[in-house]
C-alpha cells in the first residue's frame, strides 16, 4: 500500500485531483509496488517493465490534504502481459480505480517477453 498527501498542484481549478494527476498518483503506487518486490533483480537482469494500458475509473473527488491510500494487485498473467488492479481510497472509500496492463521487454528486442519461469515468479 502506497500512501500519499494530495497537495495542492495535483488539484485543478475546481479543487480536486485532475484526472491526469491520477495517471501520476496510480504510477507512484506501482513504483513502491516495485520496490516493495525485487525491482533490484529485474534491472540486474535489464528489463523494463512497461505500461501498455491503463483503464481508469473515477468514483469521488479528492482534495488538497485529503490522505489517500493506493493498494496494487495483481489481477491476471496472460502469456505476455499482467493486469495489475490499482485503488485509491480516502477513509476506506474508493475514490478512483484503475487496471493497468504491463508487459516486460528485454535488452535485445522491443516484444514483450513470455511471462514464465523465474520471470513470472518474479513478478508475483
Amino acid at each position: 500500500m502506497t500512501n500519499i498527501e494530495i497537495r495542492a498542484y495535483h488539484c485543478d481549478g475546481f479543487g480536486h485531483v485532475n484526472n491526469a494527476r491520477w495517471l501520476e498518483l496510480f504510477d507512484e503506487a506501482r513504483w513502491q509496488f516495485w520496490q516493495d518486490r525485487d525491482y533490484a533483480w529485474f534491472k540486474n537482469q535489464q528489463l523494463a517493465i512497461v505500461s501498455s494500458r491503463i483503464e481508469i475509473d473515477y468514483l469521488r473527488p479528492a482534495i488538497t490534504g485529503d490522505s489517500i491510500s493506493i493498494t496494487s494487485t495483481w489481477e491476471a498473467f496472460e502469456p505476455r502481459a499482467a493486469w495489475l488492479t490499482q485503488t485509491a481510497t480516502r477513509n476506506g472509500k474508493p475514490l478512483a480505480s484503475a487496471r493497468v496492463k504491463l508487459a516486460v521487454l528485454g535488452p535485445d528486442s522491443p516484444r514483450a517477453l513470455d511471462l514464465a519461469g523465474e520471470l513470472l515468479e518474479k513478478l508475483r
